[in-house]
């Protein structure tokens, strides 16, 4: 990985892949300037000297255009919705574990959570051993369906002889 020769100006050094990721974060305005600083553990001071840097001036440039593009819009709407369910994610908890609320708000609000942590039971997930059911329509009203379900099927039945 490329090392930004930044040594005399910034006060930690960034890669070049760091520093791409720290100007499309800010091209996408969507988490506040002091927070990304943090974040990359730089200081303000560490910012306007990249801001300097032709290098990341064309970076931030770039990911500017691309952010706002139309072709883009639905991976906009996509993050600020994440974002937003991220940051109602403490109030869903709340309500949770809220005693004084009713059962049923403080399931639905259980319900929620294991929603968006995907650990809800898959509704589409074939039960172990489960079960196949096969209809074969012959085509005729008037001509008999032939149903056959089967409940459980050993593996051993399938094996050659």
């Amino acid at each position: 990985m490329t090392q930004i020769s930044n040594s005399k100006h910034l006060s930690v050094p960034l890669d070049s892949v760091r520093m791409a990721s720290l100007a499309y974060e800010l091209a996408s305005d969507l988490i506040p300037p002091a927070d990304i600083i943090e974040r990359y553990r730089i200081s303000a001071e560490d910012l306007r000297v990249l801001f300097k840097k032709e290098h990341f001036r064309n970076l931030l440039r770039e990911y500017k255009l691309e952010w706002a593009s139309p072709k883009n819009a639905k991976e906009r709407v996509r993050v600020k919705a994440m974002l937003a369910v991220e940051d109602g994610l403490v109030d869903l908890y709340n309500i949770f574990k809220d005693g004084g609320l009713t059962a049923a708000a403080r399931m639905e609000a259980y319900k929620q959570l294991t929603v968006l942590a995907d650990a809800a039971p898959k509704k589409d997930a074939p039960a172990e051993g489960g079960r196949v059911s096969i209809t074969i329509n012959l085509g005729d009203k008037n001509k008999p369906i032939i149903d056959a379900v089967v409940e459980h099927v050993e593996e051993a039945e399938f094996e050659d002889e």
